[in-house]
């Protein structure tokens, strides 16, 4: 009898022990589990408990907001500043937490932003209507930080213009993890009634993080942005060298320092920049790029360079091909232009940080990104403010180059260029002009 009442202790024991562990194991993420389910299909899948509708993609990482302030001419930024900080979490906060909100509320967000971007011409939603969400979002966010924070201190430091957001994610309590950096949205201005650009975001996809270090080498401003230049020429010595799109002359300083006895063009629509040009030794044209095509000077360049932020003025593709025909045209036969591409997608960019060398600051409440300070840096590439009063419309025209990175070499191609070559790091392309 004895025997019996341990065999039937052992098996119930090892049915119910059996029981929890497979319906422990069937809680995993991991889909190989999935065939401990199948065995309760028999039962109608009431054996086995299924938790995994709460909470089946948990977030690993807060949510952070953080916001700089600009000058109206975008040659001054701010540090970037957290606007709200992540509580340390507290036992009574499990009964009563009513700051959470607020995280909460960012965390929405932040998943309405990201989300609906990364949904956007994917079919499984009306893109208009993510767009109206999307717009909405951002900004009902930019008011709230526009009336909370900016604003405020615009009144006390009378050189800010506009206000910038990024939202950032972290997982505070890992030291060792690195910040990813989701979004970083356009410029907006700090008092409604001056005009604001409500335009779309910088999103920040999966190669960002992979290849955001090599990146930032050439945003940086102590960085020499001829060495893209110098890449792309290679062992050539340029003699006559054009910077379409020139503003203050600093890359075409140098270039110059690269190629010291190379003769130097600038073409800048916007003419408060010659006042930049009296100290460089260079033949300055100020207008649009088709009036500075017409200057008889402008012809045998066998080295021309395009900064991403005039690439960021052309309309459509067709336009693009026809800047770049008249480009060609202004060339010696086998001479190179450079063309530097950080974005060619109004929602994406080619390139999301992985491996940062940006991480907290000392203080919780500030982020320590001084290289994202640099007015021309990543961070700008769908800036659309209007720089000039004279009405002339930029370098080509004041719009987002609305085109894929593969089109625009595509367009590279249709204009006449031979051996594009493009950097795996989505710094430059490379072109050379066919013989003409």
């Amino acid at each position: 009898m004895g025997n019996i009442r341990k065999i039937i202790d052992g098996s119930v024991a090892s049915i119910f022990g059996g029981w929890l562990v497979a319906t422990l194991l069937s809680q995993h993420p991991e889909s190989n589990l999935d065939r401990i389910r199948r065995l309760d299909d028999r039962f109608g899948n009431t054996i086995i408990p299924n938790w995994k509708f709460f909470a089946p993609n948990p977030a690993v990482e807060d949510v952070h907001v953080l916001y700089r302030l600009v000058s109206e001419d975008l040659s001054e930024y701010s540090p970037w500043e957290e606007c709200h900080t992540i509580s340390p979490r507290k036992m009574s906060q499990a009964f009563w937490f009513p700051r959470r909100r607020f995280e909460k509320g960012i965390f929405d967000t932040h998943q309405a932003l990201v989300i609906g971007l990364a949904s956007l011409g994917k079919g499984e939603e009306n893109d208009a209507v993510l767009r109206r969400s999307i717009s909405d979002t951002a900004e009902m966010l930019n008011n709230y930080i526009r009336h909370n924070y900016t604003r405020p201190i615009s009144k006390k430091e009378k050189n800010w213009y506009w206000q910038q957001l990024m939202l950032v994610r972290f997982a505070g309590h890992d030291g060792a993890a690195k910040p990813i950096y989701d979004l970083i949205l356009n410029y907006q201005a700090i008092n409604t009634e001056q005009t604001s650009n409500i335009s779309p975001v910088f999103y920040c996809d999966d190669y960002f993080n992979e290849y955001y270090d090599e990146v930032m080498k050439i945003a940086d401003p102590n960085v020499d942005h001829a060495e893209w230049i110098a890449a792309a020429v290679g062992e050539q010595l340029p003699q006559r060298i054009l910077d379409i799109g020139a503003g203050t002359g600093r890359v075409l300083t140098q270039v110059a320092g690269r190629f010291p006895n190379a003769e130097l063009f600038a073409i800048e629509p916007d003419e408060k920049f010659s006042q930049s040009f009296t100290d460089i030794d260079a033949n300055f044209f100020s207008g649009t790029v088709e009036e500075a095509f017409t200057a008889e000077a402008t012809t045998d360049i066998d080295l021309a360079f395009v900064t991403y932020g005039s690439l960021q003025y052309i309309s459509s593709l067709g336009e693009l091909i026809e800047s770049l025909k008249k480009v060609r045209r202004m060339m010696t036969r086998g001479g190179i232009v450079a063309v530097e591409l950080f974005a060619s997608e109004i929602y994406r960019a080619p390139v999301q940080p992985s491996p940062m060398s940006l991480k907290l600051g000392e203080e919780p409440h500030t982020m320590s990104m001084s290289s994202l300070q640099y007015p021309h840096g990543i961070v700008e590439v769908t800036t659309q403010i209007k720089r000039q009063s004279d009405g002339k419309t930029g370098v080509m025209k004041e719009c987002v180059l609305p085109v894929t990175r593969q089109e625009a070499v595509e367009a590279l191609h249709a204009a006449g260029f031979s051996s594009v070559q493009v950097n795996l790091r989505g710094a430059y392309h490379r072109c050379t002009a066919k013989n003409m």
